[in-house]
């Protein structure tokens, strides 16, 4: 996963809060100018699917970055803890 890609996905994608429904056949996620996304019958796939809508996606892609940046500082500061920094090696794995 890269987050660059994922938060330029997020940026092009419509915008709001994602609702849920239902009918007979299939839960529907609804977007903010109405437009519908069939899911199928999988109800916890609807639920996710509605709750990751871009702005939510955007808001964790930013929390992701600070914590990496107070990642990066600590390294500094604990320039011999080996699980530090090979946390900050997966963090950088998923942000370049």
């Amino acid at each position: 996963m890269n987050i660059n890609k994922l938060e330029a996905l997020a940026k092009v994608a419509t915008p709001g809060a994602w609702d849920l429904t239902a009918d007979q056949f299939s839960h529907i996620v609804i977007d903010l100018y109405g437009n519908e996304i069939h899911v199928g019958d999988n109800e916890a796939t609807a639920r996710l699917i509605a709750a990751a809508n871009p702005e939510t996606i955007l808001q964790l892609i930013s929390l992701v970055r600070e914590m990496g940046e107070a990642l990066e500082s600590c390294a500094v500061a604990f320039a011999d803890d080996e699980e530090l920094h090979d946390t900050l090696t997966k963090y950088k794995e998923l942000t370049k």
